[in-house]
């Protein structure tokens, strides 16, 4: 415990005796969670599990699972209670890859979002809808990618039997002295809520990002073939041109 004092000539407890709690605006804090799993189709495709908000804002567009936290949990207690109640998703280990706080990500007031990501065998996803979720379903996810000398483009492409979902997003790097600063946004959100096309392409890029071992071989089953894990690869690596 601080036991000294400030200028003020005040002890932690006086100091915080007379605190105003209020005396800055305080923004809410969210969770949301990118689930992958592997999809047993022909070709096998990257799976990813998202949520048709059944409320406002963003009602009838679809999001990764999440919600607010509550004040007496921490952040991944958070996302892990958000995933059950609102797909039903148990026994998976999530981790922690990013924050996304632009001002106008949410119409109700300024909201910072903690997001998570975690890799499901193949065959063991089943969500089902519940809390604010009117669904919860696995599509398809794949990444056309274009680069350019100034900036790079990619479109999300999203499928769960006859549902579409796309999304472009583009990623441009700038020199600050000795910083290079790479900034991606959005151009087209499609029917993705909120910035969650954005989060949705950071999480893919931290995927790819990781070797085999870690981002192909938790979402296989226990026994596999070799040419299951090379599709799998390709699955998870794979880029195609926009």
């Amino acid at each position: 415990m601080d036991g000294g004092k400030n200028a003020a000539g005040q002890t932690l407890e006086a100091f915080l005796a007379a605190y105003d709690p209020g005396r800055y605006e305080r923004p809410s804090v969210t969770v949301d969670v990118a689930l992958f799993t592997l999809l047993p189709e022909d070709p096998v495709r990257l799976g990813v599990l998202l949520i048709k908000r059944s409320d406002h804002p963003f009602i009838g567009m679809w999001a990764l699972p999440g919600g607010f936290i509550h004040m007496d949990e921490d952040l991944e207690e958070s996302a892990y209670r958000e995933l059950r109640e609102e797909t039903g998703v148990e026994d998976v280990t999530l981790n922690e890859f990013g924050v996304f706080g632009a001002p106008d990500r949410d119409p109700r007031t300024r909201v910072i979002t903690v997001a998570y990501f975690g890799l499901v065998p193949m065959g063991e996803l089943k969500p089902s809808a519940g809390d604010d979720a009117a669904d919860a379903r696995l599509f398809s996810i794949r990444a056309f990618v274009e680069r350019g000398k100034d900036a790079d483009r990619a479109m999300l492409a999203l499928q769960n039997g006859g549902t579409y979902l796309r999304a472009l997003l583009r990623t441009q790097q700038a020199q600050k002295g000795r910083v290079t600063q790479e900034r991606t946004r959005i151009v087209d959100g499609g029917q993705l809520a909120s910035d969650h096309a954005l989060i949705l392409g950071k999480a893919l890029d931290r995927l790819r990002s990781m070797p085999p071992e870690d981002a192909v071989e938790p979402m296989l089953p226990p026994v596999f073939t070799k040419s299951l894990y090379e599709k799998a690869c390709a699955a998870v690596y794979e880029e195609e041109p926009l």
